[in-house]
């Protein structure tokens, strides 16, 4: 299992790195988390800069809508699955 995550996170970096997308990640409180190469070309800004930190043009509003586009996967999962919010079954 250890080995497959492994091999997955390499996949996973180099398709991000190499993408001609700009593909940019940052956390709920819109900080910068991992950027590419293409949109460190786009905006200016290199990983470095904005590691940890807030990206001046990543408003609040992206990373509320965010959190709640994840609660409301996550509600749907629960609720295929029979599990109740606090996590036991009916």
């Amino acid at each position: 299992m250890e080995q497959e995550l492994v091999h997955y996170q390499a996949f996973m970096n180099a398709f991000i790195h190499h993408a001609t997308d700009a593909i940019g990640i940052v956390d709920r409180e819109g900080r910068g988390i991992l950027v590419n190469p293409a949109w460190e070309g786009l905006y200016g800004y290199e990983l470095s800069e904005i590691s940890g930190k807030s990206i001046p043009f990543i408003s609040k509003d992206i990373t509320d809508r965010i959190e709640t586009e994840e609660w409301m996967r996550r509600s749907e999962k629960l609720a295929v699955s029979g599990e109740l919010a606090s996590g036991t079954r009916p």
